[in-house]
């Protein structure tokens, strides 16, 4: 059975008693973690608060869990960064994300197009809590998406092209054209009290936030304060199928066609004969049977002053 962690729905605590707490990842995106920290040290002045800078994968996880609550946590980097710390933090403190990370799929969630400094000045000072849902896979959360299928084949060879010669804004896409030529269906059962399908899927996304991979559009009406998730399934196709299919995806003008099917789900259970590959947000794991459930506005999300979701 799934549990969520105590404190998920504890008072809000006012901002003049609470601590920001600075997680930055410094491999994020293409170095503007350098200009966040100096904004921080520079107006900061007469606040508690303090910067910690990630060493190694997992340590964002380590840090949100040392804080009990009373904490505003700030994730500077990208969507793996916010994994991280979702995976860690009690879910009594305040969360926000900074992005600057390459893709920031999730942060194309808030409305806002507020330049870095601004969002800062503006979340720090003034900025109001807003309850946002939070998924959940077997022991993990996340905030944006899972993947199976394709999806998850091109989020691992996503990430094995970190730091070579591809662009950091190219990577997902080489991958996603390169993964098409050896790509092979999965067969899943997919079910939960209302449904149960026993298909061959190309890929098969559980969305929270409307996109992944850097923008593609996978949930289009996707709302992450809804309490469901966006099931989308994409039947067994050929090849070219797949890429004719493509610059839809990359649209959100995919949802009209055969063989395509969007369920509302707040939970969801999926089985395999073998061992699947899971992107979630970004980061890959491997399972065979996986049980999703969604936490309705368990997160305290920080949005800067004047922006509503």
């Amino acid at each position: 059975m799934l549990k969520v962690r105590k404190g998920a729905h504890a008072p809000f605590v006012q901002e003049n008693d609470m601590k920001h707490i600075f997680i930055v990842n410094p491999t994020s995106g293409v170095g503007n973690y350098k200009d966040v920290t100096a904004w921080i040290e520079a107006n900061m002045l007469g606040l508690d608060y303090k910067i910690h800078i990630t060493q190694y994968e997992g340590h964002a996880t380590e840090i949100a869990k040392s804080y009990d609550k009373g904490v505003i946590l700030y994730s500077i980097g990208g969507d793996g960064t916010a994994y991280e710390i979702i995976n860690g933090m009690s879910f009594e403190n305040e969360f926000c994300v900074i992005p600057v990370g390459t893709g920031n799929d999730f942060y194309k969630m808030i409305n806002t197009k507020k330049e870095i400094f601004e969002l800062l000045h503006d979340t720090v000072h003034g900025g109001h809590v807003s309850p946002v849902d939070v998924g959940q896979v077997n022991d993990r959360y996340f905030l944006n998406c899972a993947n199976i299928g394709v999806d998850a084949d091109v989020n691992a060879r996503a990430n094995g092209l970190k730091g070579t010669i591809v662009p950091r804004l190219l990577i997902y896409l080489v991958s996603t054209l390169r993964e098409i030529m050896t790509m092979k269906p999965v067969r899943l059962h997919i079910f939960n009290n209302e449904f149960s399908y026993d298909k061959d899927i190309t890929l098969l996304s559980v969305m929270n936030g409307k996109y992944y991979g850097s923008g593609f559009k996978s949930a289009p009406n996707a709302k992450i304060n809804d309490g469901l998730f966006d099931l989308v399934i994409v039947d067994a196709v050929s090849r070219t199928r797949v890429i004719n299919l493509l610059p839809k995806y990359m649209k959100g003008t995919h949802l009209d066609l055969d063989v395509v099917e969007v369920k509302e789900v707040d939970h969801v259970e999926v089985k395999s004969q073998v061992p699947l590959t899971i992107g979630c947000d970004g980061e890959i794991f491997k399972s065979d049977h996986l049980v999703f459930k969604m936490h309705k506005g368990i997160l305290k999300y920080r949005l800067p002053k004047g922006i509503e979701l």
